[in-house]
């Protein structure tokens, strides 16, 4: 997987674009009052976690693939903002103290059904007691959809790295459900999300 996500970002162009994804802007500014400490986990290329660290939030980044890394603090230099990004193993080396962040923010972060219920169940454990999980990735309705617009969407084409509303619920029990939708929506990324996408859409508070 690492070997997939440098040769992907092995180019200087950004290809998920450099302007952060909307859902994420909207919730931030809705918690504005919860800034602190943001956790963005698969944050690749650093469009979202820089964006956040120009609003002000304390970003730490965390992925696998150096490239990302790279260009991620080439964009944080670029724009005179601090991300704390590390590198490592989603499971192994996602060490961070629990209940740290203020929020967690969750941006086509997709695992194979094997891995993902423990990753969510670390990121659980990380967000502090009020803190909120937000969340946008292709939902399992993509991959029809996928099939049904083969030239107008991207997005996994294996049904195992979907999210369904079902399974976030049983990975997020101890949060209240402030948001959580599935929806097509239009998609505006750089070159890689472009065209429609069935995705789904979480805002979650601790308990």
């Amino acid at each position: 997987m690492k070997d997939f996500w440098n040769s992907r970002f092995d180019t200087d162009e950004y290809i998920y674009g450099v302007t952060p994804n909307e859902y994420l802007r909207i919730k931030l500014a809705e918690y504005n009052d919860k800034k602190g400490k943001l956790l963005m986990p698969a944050e690749g290329e650093g469009r979202n976690a820089v964006y956040a660290a120009l609003q002000g939030w304390n970003v730490s980044a965390f992925d696998i693939s150096d490239k990302g890394q790279t260009k991620a603090l080439k964009l944080a230099a670029d724009n005179n903002v601090k991300v704390d990004y590390k590198l490592g193993s989603f499971i192994q080396d996602f060490d961070y103290p629990d209940s740290t962040f203020d929020a967690v923010a969750l941006i086509y972060a997709h695992f194979t059904g094997d891995l993902r219920p423990a990753f969510h169940k670390r990121v659980a454990e990380l967000v502090k007691p009020g803190g909120v999980v937000i969340l946008e990735g292709f939902c399992k309705q993509h991959l029809q959809h996928k099939k049904e617009h083969p030239d107008n969407t991207s997005g996994p084409g294996e049904l195992d790295l979907l999210l369904s509303k079902e399974e976030l619920l049983d990975e997020f029990k101890g949060f209240e459900m402030i948001e959580l939708n599935e929806q097509i929506i239009d998609l505006s990324a750089g070159i890689k999300h472009n065209g429609t996408g069935y995705i789904v859409r979480m805002t979650a508070i601790k308990k």
